[in-house]
């Protein structure tokens, strides 16, 4: 009865906006970093968001840029001990599942922690597949967080642009390229400018932000708020 429930009000909730033109002016933007884990946790419930919205609100990603250069951490004894003191939290409170593998590669002294790749390889299919960088992102988090891939090398990537039939040869000529790299900083910088921590998901409205989100949230959270956000 209650799931009953959601999706009546669901369907209010999008034509109560059908054909409104202050929709037309009002988009979300959700700030996320693929090295995150409260991210990887949430991102199930923008892409669900974004299905109820259906092409009626126009909803983006940006990734952050949690972890760079120096800052980004190694992997071995200290950072296994760290994300086992952090991720049960996290694990509770969503329901999100950490593979061992993850523990495995947390463990690995070889491998840092950067979200510049990741974020890369991100900006780089929201530029040529904007319609698909939503899930490709939530894919890129799945290779990490379930199945401890590392996000630095290119075999990580490629069975992902095939199952979402993106064009590989494409992504592998700009993926670190410069163009790409800077692109990808540039948009950590707007996304700085809109949040202080993440994920968060914003409404722009009017030359106007407003945070309707932090952290772990869900779409019978948020779908109120954005329509409270419109009527205003």
């Amino acid at each position: 009865m209650k799931h009953l429930k959601y999706i009546v009000a669901a369907l209010f909730f999008v034509l109560s906006f059908s054909g409104n033109a202050q929709t037309q002016e009002a988009r979300l933007i959700y700030v996320m970093d693929p090295q995150c884990s409260w991210c990887y946790a949430n991102t199930s419930n923008i892409e669900e968001i974004e299905k109820v919205l259906n092409g009626k609100m126009d909803v983006q990603l940006k990734a952050a840029g949690m972890w760079l250069g120096n800052e980004a951490p190694q992997g071995g004894v200290a950072f296994l001990s760290r994300i086992s003191q952090h991720l049960p939290a996290m694990i509770s409170r969503t329901g999100a599942s950490v593979g061992t593998n993850y523990y495995d590669l947390a463990s690995d002294a070889s491998y840092t922690f950067s979200s510049l790749e990741p974020a890369a390889a991100i900006e780089q299919v929201g530029a040529t597949n904007p319609d698909k960088k939503l899930l490709f992102a939530k894919m890129v988090e799945e290779a990490l967080f379930k199945d401890g891939k590392r996000l630095d090398k290119l075999e990580t990537y490629l069975g992902i642009l095939k199952t979402l039939n993106i064009d590989v040869e494409l992504f592998k000529k700009n993926w670190m390229s410069a163009e790409n790299l800077a692109n990808t900083r540039a948009d950590f910088e707007r996304a700085k400018k809109l949040v202080i921590t993440f994920p968060t998901l914003v409404l722009q409205k009017g030359g106007k932000n407003e945070i309707l989100g932090v952290g772990y949230f869900t779409k019978e959270e948020i779908l109120p708020k954005i329509e409270a956000a419109l009527n205003n």
